[in-house]
């Protein structure tokens, strides 16, 4: 998408934190191509880590993982031992 002299609005993403290394490096390199090109800044941050819920579910093609959301009334809760935490990274 083309802002031509407006600035793009900030948008914040969630990483798994096993993912963060490789995206850096990719980051790293659309920066320096960006600077190369001269067509204008592209810049990014890393915030602190943080630990996201996740259930845990059996599929037929085996396991998967949704992020967690409290049950609606009326709906079965959900077993303690399928709630699982993995560690996001976000950048702002």
């Amino acid at each position: 998408m083309f802002y031509g002299d407006e600035e793009a609005q900030a948008v914040t993403y969630w990483i798994p934190e096993r993912n963060l290394p490789e995206l850096q490096a990719k980051l790293d390199k659309l920066v320096s191509k960006a600077q190369r090109l001269n067509v204008g800044a592209i810049s990014y941050s890393i915030g602190q880590p943080e630990s996201r819920p996740y259930v845990r579910y059996l599929t037929s093609e085996g396991i998967r993982y949704a992020p967690y959301k409290e049950p609606k009334p009326g709906q079965p809760p959900i077993d303690p031992t399928d709630i699982v935490y993995f560690r996001f990274d976000y950048t702002p």
